[in-house]
């Protein structure tokens, strides 16, 4: 997005990315409990001209899932 001083935004460019992976919780008796990431996933972004401009469609908490495991 672009606003020249005094005017309006207008969409310049584009980015469509995405991101995931899991998280494991793990527990050691000699380093205790940590994160550990497994199956990162992700896309390489590109920039594309556009004139579109950005809505909001969704947000990170409608893909969460927490598995609590003894």
């Amino acid at each position: 997005m672009f606003k020249p001083d005094g005017g309006q935004w207008v969409p310049l460019k584009s980015i469509d990315w995405n991101w995931g992976g899991t998280a494991v919780l793990n527990a050691s008796p000699t380093n205790g409990s940590y994160w550990s990431l497994i199956n990162p996933t992700n896309n390489s972004p590109m920039a594309t001209d556009s004139t579109i401009f950005p809505q909001w469609t969704d947000n990170a908490t409608n893909h969460f899932t927490l598995i609590s495991e003894p």
